[in-house]
């Protein structure tokens, strides 16, 4: 696939180029500002029900994120990343929001129905209502997010995140205290996130307000009540289908390489076991935010330098960001060797502190998937959609082979195992599938 000249491209990308490139670093750490809140929003849920709940009840929350973040992956079609890709701009925020309501629908139902023909107890399928709930409001608060960052607000990108992590933890925290109930925790954190997406609201241009024009000839971000309305276009909604489906399946696979190991412990050893394991996976999550941080504000600067044909450029700031997420990697897996028992036992709990082999594996899954992130940004902007769904498809395979000779045997220690089998898989895929540097248009 050759790169796209830069004709191909709307006559502003030469200064916006310019633009991005000397506000990255100030963007990063405003996207790292939110992938923390992120982290203590959604993260602290997890803390919240370790500390006012049992095992049992992490278990359910961990089974109904199993479950449906697959499903809830793939009807995403990844149209966060369709829109900071789209350098020609081809896409409104009304036209994303519209199709991830239809799929949000659809996603819940096939979740639901999957619940009830793998015969979940009625304690998970209790807990996955409420996650369905809170994954539908969560994923119309990441699209008000993609927008604040395609038109370059990231200060307020990250505000509406740190508003939604306060919600979720408050209204999660009370829920967990007064019910002690997995379902009741995600159904008041969607409460909270809900109203945590409506601050787009407040960046929007009324109108007959006159739009400036900086000193470069660019008009200045900003956002507009007609971005917001959807064209209802058949043509443009199917190409913004057609487009993101081949990410969705890619982020459908993904989740499903977290999902896969808990799935097969749940059934092997029960929700107890799956909640001990839950707990270090979501402190790796946590951990990859960090990467998102320098990954995302990249994505457009990526996808700017490969449409123009500065391939050398393109490669050298991968390079970069590949530099940094190694060493982020190596010391995560440092730091797991030498204080997992006591990060686990402060953070999480006494029963938890038992589980420091299982964080080192998955910290070391986790540090590999940092390489991975970059890897797959770069091949996003790039717009080699297609060959990730191979990649992926090849990695869960691997992990579900790895799973079923490992965790019967092993219980969470075989789990994390074969996540880092699959990362390590995933990995090389990834840098099999970019575009070669000698495609310069």
């Amino acid at each position: 696939m050759s790169a796209p000249t830069a004709t191909d491209c709307p006559s502003e990308v030469g200064p916006r180029l310019h633009t991005i490139g000397t506000r990255w670093k100030s963007d990063s750490l405003w996207v790292l500002a939110g992938s923390i809140a992120d982290f203590l929003g959604q993260g602290g849920l997890f803390v919240v029900l370790s500390r006012l709940t049992s095992p049992e009840v992490v278990g359910h929350f961990a089974g109904a994120l199993a479950l449906s973040s697959p499903v809830f992956m793939l009807s995403s079609l990844q149209l966060r990343s369709l829109l900071l890709s789209d350098v020609a701009r081809e896409y409104r925020l009304g036209d994303a929001a519209f199709v991830r309501s239809l799929t949000v629908v659809i996603a819940s139902a096939i979740s639901l129905a999957l619940a009830w023909i793998l015969g979940a107890t009625p304690a998970l399928f209790m807990a996955l209502l409420g996650i369905v709930c809170f994954k539908s409001s969560d994923a119309l608060a990441e699209l008000s997010v993609a927008q604040f960052q395609r038109e370059g607000l990231f200060k307020w990108a990250t505000y509406q995140q740190l508003a939604r992590a306060a919600a979720i933890l408050v209204t999660g925290t009370v829920a967990a205290w007064q019910f002690r109930s997995a379902s009741c925790v995600a159904l008041a954190a969607a409460t909270g996130s809900l109203l945590a997406a409506s601050l787009i609201l407040y960046q929007v241009r009324r109108p007959g307000t006159p739009r400036r024009t900086s000193e470069a000839g660019l008009r200045p971000p900003e956002l507009t009540l007609e971005s917001l309305r959807p064209r209802y276009s058949p043509k443009v909604l199917k190409k913004l289908i057609l487009g993101g489906l081949p990410l969705g399946v890619v982020m459908m696979l993904f989740s499903l390489l977290s999902s896969v190991p808990r799935l097969y412990l749940e059934k092997t050893h029960g929700s107890t076991e799956l909640g001990l394991f839950a707990v270090c996976g979501f402190v790796s999550a946590g951990a990859m935010m960090v990467v998102n941080a320098a990954c995302q504000p990249a994505t457009q600067r990526l996808a700017l330098l490969y449409a123009s044909g500065r391939i050398r450029e393109y490669f050298r700031l991968l390079g970069r960001l590949m530099i940094l997420a190694g060493l982020m990697g190596g010391v995560l897996v440092v730091g797991a060797a030498l204080f997992g028992e006591l990060v686990l036992a402060k953070l999480f709990g006494p029963n938890y502190a038992g589980q420091s082999v299982v964080l080192l594996w998955q910290l070391a899954s986790t540090a590999v998937a940092f390489v991975t992130a970059c890897l797959g940004t770069a091949a996003t902007s790039a717009h080699r959609f297609a060959p990730q769904t191979i990649v992926m498809s090849i990695a869960v395979a691997t992990c579900a082979i790895a799973c079923a000779c490992l965790v019967p045997i092993f219980g969470a220690e075989g789990a994390a195992a074969s996540s880092f089998i699959a990362s390590c898989v995933c990995c090389l895929g990834y840098y099999w599938i970019l575009p070669a540097r000698s495609a310069v248009a």
